[in-house]
């Protein structure tokens, strides 16, 4: 039976290919279940995205702009698929789980509980002590919750 692999990521973050070569060369099987999840968050008053504008958001531009987020969140995923095949994982599937702004954490944790990996690969963007102070630090919330081992690449 394969070893199951999460790999939670971001495929928009500048940082992404480095946890993923990171992964392939020093942790990977060949033989491994590689599941690659990202989460989507959204929250239109707080998007820090090209589309985004200070102007009253409708029902349908939301939409729309889910619709481009998805896209490009699924194109990244399907990118980083592409990589992992191209050096020889050939057992990978991508999930993208739309979270509402105050629960990207619980959607992550969740999904863990359903799919228990043999272990969790995530990315640490390295904060300062006082950023994840005032920001909260992601890795830190998933890492207290879950009950699997946890690798962070840094």
């Amino acid at each position: 039976m394969p070893r199951q692999v999460t790999i939670a990521i971001n495929p928009t973050w500048d940082g992404t290919a480095k946890i993923i070569a990171w992964s392939a060369s020093n942790f990977l099987r060949p033989t491994d279940h590689i599941r690659l999840v990202t989460i989507l968050v959204l929250d239109p008053e707080l998007a820090d995205h090209d589309w985004y504008v200070d102007s009253a958001v409708d029902e349908g531009s939301m939409s729309d702009m889910e619709s481009q987020l998805k896209a490009k969140f699924t194109d990244g995923l399907e990118q980083i698929k592409k990589v992992l095949n191209d050096a020889g994982f050939d057992d990978v599937e991508d999930f993208v789980l739309v979270s509402g702004p105050s629960s990207p954490c619980q959607m992550l944790i969740q999904d863990i509980e359903n799919n228990p990996p043999a272990c969790l690969i995530m990315g640490s963007r390295d904060l300062s002590r006082w950023k994840r102070f005032i920001m909260g630090s992601f890795v830190d919330q998933v890492q207290s919750k879950i009950h699997c081992p946890i690798l962070i690449v840094k």
